[in-house]
C-alpha cells in the first residue's frame, strides 16, 4: 500500500539538515553572549553620559522627532558631530523601554553583537564554502577583546548599526550572483536600503560600494585574470546598474551630511601634523591597528596619539615594511589563494573613513576595528581551510577546531577581563591612567567623577593635570568652575566659565552655570545674555528659558518674560513652574 505523504525517514532527514544549518548558529550565540554576560550589569560609561544620562531631550521622542529631519537634530542628539539618526534612535527608544536603567541598553548592544557574528558566519559560509572554517571565522569575531570598547559602550550603538546594515547589504549583493537572486528582484533594493540605513548609523559604512566593487572584480571572476585597468573598466561595465544604484544613494547621504543637515556649530578636529605628515606616516596607523588585532593585550579607551619626530624612526620604518610588504603580499597571493587577498584588502578599504587624511578627533580608536575585523576573520579562516585541506574531513575539523579553541580562549580570557574594566567610569578612566598616563581625556572624566562623589581635593588634582597637558581644555575649566562653585568661590567660579566659554563658545553648559551665578549674585545685566547664549545653542534647554523668563520679570520686562514661559509650555506643556509665573505676571500687566 502506497502513500502520498511524507515519511518518517524524510523526517528524520529534513530534521537533521536543520540541525546541521542551526548547530554553528547556536553554538555563535551562546559563546558571544557567555564572552559579555559579565558585561551585562555594567553601567554607563564614556560618551554615554553626554548622549543618553545628561541628555534631558531624550526623554520626549514623540516631540523630538520631527528634530531628526532638521538641524535641530544636533541640539537633540547631545554630544554628537555627525549626523548619525538611527544611532540616536535606538538611545531614545531604548530610553523609552529602559528608563536610565543601564542594563536594558547593554543587552540591546549585546544583541546587535550576536547578529552581528551570526551574519560574519554568513558571510564566510558564502565565501569559502568550508563550514568548519566558516564557524572559525565567526567565533573569533565573537571573542576578539579590541571589540569591547564598541559592545561595552552603549554610545557605540553607531558602530553596531552601521556594521549590522553593511553586512546584511553586503550578504544580499552577494545573493545576487545566484541564479535565485537574479530572479529575486527584492535583493537589489533591500541592499541599497540596509547600505543607506548603514550611512545613517554611521559613515564607516562609505566603504561598502568599494568592498562591492573589489569582490566583483577579484572573487566573481573564476579565471582570475589580471587585477589591470582592463578587468576593472570591464566589471564596472558588467555591473554598471548595481553601481548607479550605490553612487546614488552615497550622494545622496553626502548631500544630508554635509549641506542639508550638517552640523552648524561643529567644533574642529585637532589637527594632528600636517597633510603631508598625515600622509607619509599612514603605515604607523596600520601597524598600530595590526598589532592590536594580533596582539590584543593591552587595550586602551584613549590612545594618545602623536606621529614619529622622523620617518627613520626604528617604529616608523618598521611599520612601513610591514605595511608595503602586507600590500606586495595581498596582490601576490591573489591568483593562488583569493580570499587571503581579499580579507587583507577588506582590512585596509573598510579602515579609509578613518585614515585621518581629514583630521579626526581620535587617529586611533579600538572602536574603528569593528568592520575590518572580518578581514582579519576571513584571512585566518582562509588559511586553516588551507592547511586542513588535504587532511580528511574528520581531522580537519578537529585541527581546525583544536586551533580555534586555543585562540578563542585566549581571546575569551581577555574578552571577559576587558568586560570588567568598563563596570564604571572610575574603573575605565584609572585602567586608562595605568596604560595612558598622558591621557587627558582619562585626567578629565576622572575630575568629573571625582566632582560626582564630592572629593575636591581630588577632582581639582586632576583638572590641574588636564591643563598641564593642554591648556586648550575646555571641560577642564568647567570643571573648575562647577569645583570652586561647590566651595563657595564665585569670583574665581565665574572667571573659570568664561575660561571655558572663551576655548570654546559652544558650551552650553558653561554658559548656564555663568548664567546661574550672576542671578544668584543679583547680576541681573550680566546673567540675561548668558540665559540667551545658552538658548541660541540649545533652544530646548527647559530650566535656561524659565531662568531666563524670571530674570526678565525681576527687570520688569512682562512680555518678555511671558514670551519665555510660553515657549516652555511649547516644549513641555505640562510644566506646573511656566504655568504659574505665566498667571503672575499677566496679574501684573497694566490692565487696558
Amino acid at each position: 500500500m502506497s502513500t502520498n505523504g511524507p515519511t518518517s525517514g524524510n523526517f528524520e532527514t529534513a530534521w537533521k539538515q536543520k540541525l546541521r544549518l542551526l548547530w554553528p548558529i547556536a553554538l555563535l550565540v551562546a559563546v558571544t553572549a557567555g564572552v559579555y554576560l559579565n558585561s551585562l550589569p555594567n553601567g554607563f560609561v564614556f560618551d554615554d553620559r553626554a548622549t543618553i544620562v545628561e541628555n534631558v531631550h531624550i526623554q520626549h521622542l514623540g516631540k523630538n522627532l520631527p528634530s531628526f529631519f532638521t538641524r535641530d537634530y544636533y541640539k537633540i542628539a547631545h554630544g554628537e558631530a555627525s549626523y548619525r539618526p538611527l544611532a540616536t534612535l535606538s538611545y531614545y527608544l531604548l530610553y523609552a523601554l529602559c528608563d536610565l536603567k543601564p542594563f536594558g541598553y547593554h543587552l540591546f548592544s549585546l544583541a546587535l553583537h550576536i547578529f552581528n557574528v551570526v551574519l560574519v558566519y554568513q558571510l564566510a559560509n558564502l565565501l569559502i564554502k568550508n563550514k568548519t572554517c566558516c564557524l572559525a571565522a565567526g567565533l573569533l569575531f565573537a571573542c576578539h577583546p579590541v571589540l569591547t570598547e564598541v559592545v561595552d559602550c552603549i554610545s557605540y550603538n553607531d558602530d553596531l548599526l552601521a556594521a549590522f546594515f553593511f553586512f546584511l547589504s553586503f550578504l544580499l549583493y552577494f545573493k545576487l550572483k545566484t541564479s535565485a537572486g537574479k530572479r529575486n528582484l527584492l535583493f537589489p533594493g533591500l541592499s541599497l536600503l540596509f547600505y543607506l540605513l548603514g550611512l545613517f548609523s554611521k559613515e564607516m559604512a562609505l566603504t561598502l560600494p568599494i568592498i562591492v566593487f573589489v569582490c566583483d572584480w577579484t572573487l566573481s571572476k573564476t579565471d582570475r585574470r589580471p587585477l589591470g585597468l582592463a578587468t576593472a573598466l570591464q566589471t564596472v561595465y558588467e555591473q554598471k546598474y548595481y553601481y548607479l544604484g550605490y553612487a546614488a544613494v552615497t550622494l545622496f547621504y553626502l548631500w544630508i551630511r554635509f549641506w542639508a543637515l550638517n552640523n552648524p556649530q561643529q567644533p574642529p578636529s585637532p589637527i594632528w601634523g600636517s597633510l603631508l605628515q598625515r600622509i607619509i606616516y599612514l603605515p604607523v596607523l596600520f601597524f598600530t591597528y595590526i598589532k592590536l588585532i594580533l596582539l590584543p593585550v593591552v587595550l586602551n579607551a584613549d590612545y594618545v596619539f602623536s606621529y614619529p619626530a622622523s620617518f627613520f624612526e626604528i617604529y616608523s620604518i618598521i611599520a612601513f615594511l610591514l605595511t608595503t610588504g602586507l600590500i606586495v603580499f595581498s596582490f601576490w597571493v591573489y591568483k593562488r589563494l583569493p580570499l587571503i587577498a581579499f580579507g587583507i584588502w577588506w582590512f585596509f578599504i573598510t579602515l579609509l573613513p578613518v585614515y585621518n587624511i581629514i583630521p579626526l578627533f581620535n587617529p586611533i580608536a579600538e572602536r574603528y576595528l569593528y568592520i575590518p575585523l572580518f578581514g582579519f576573520c576571513l584571512v585566518i579562516a582562509a588559511l586553516m581551510s588551507l592547511v586542513t585541506k588535504r587532511m580528511n574531513s574528520t581531522t580537519a575539523a578537529i585541527v581546525t577546531m583544536l586551533l580555534v579553541f586555543i585562540i578563542g580562549i585566549f581571546y575569551a580570557t581577555v574578552t571577559i577581563h576587558r568586560n570588567r574594566d568598563w563596570r564604571d567610569g572610575y574603573s575605565l578612566w584609572s585602567q586608562t591612567l595605568a596604560t595612558s598616563p598622558d591621557s587627558v581625556k582619562a585626567h578629565g572624566n576622572l575630575a568629573s567623577i571625582y566632582l560626582d562623589r564630592g572629593q575636591g581635593a581630588e577632582s581639582l588634582r586632576e583638572i590641574r593635570k588636564t591643563l598641564a597637558l593642554n591648556p586648550k581644555d575646555y571641560k577642564a575649566y568647567y570643571n573648575l568652575g562647577i569645583l570652586l562653585a561647590k566651595q563657595g568661590r564665585f569670583a574665581d567660579a565665574m572667571q573659570a566659565y568664561k575660561k571655558a566659554i572663551e576655548k570654546n563658545p559652544a558650551c552650553a553648559d558653561a554658559h548656564f552655570n555663568l548664567a546661574n551665578l550672576y542671578k544668584e549674585q543679583n547680576m541681573l545685566a550680566e546673567a540675561a545674555p548668558e540665559y540667551e547664549k545658552t538658548l541660541q545653542i540649545d533652544g530646548q534647554d527647559i530650566q535656561a528659558r524659565n531662568n531666563l523668563g524670571v530674570i526678565y520679570a525681576m527687570q520688569g520686562k512682562l512680555k518678555a518674560a511671558i514670551s519665555q514661559w510660553e515657549k516652555v509650555l511649547e516644549i513641555e506643556p505640562g510644566n506646573r513652574m511656566a504655568r504659574d509665573n505665566i498667571i503672575k505676571a499677566r496679574k501684573l500687566l497694566p490692565k487696558k
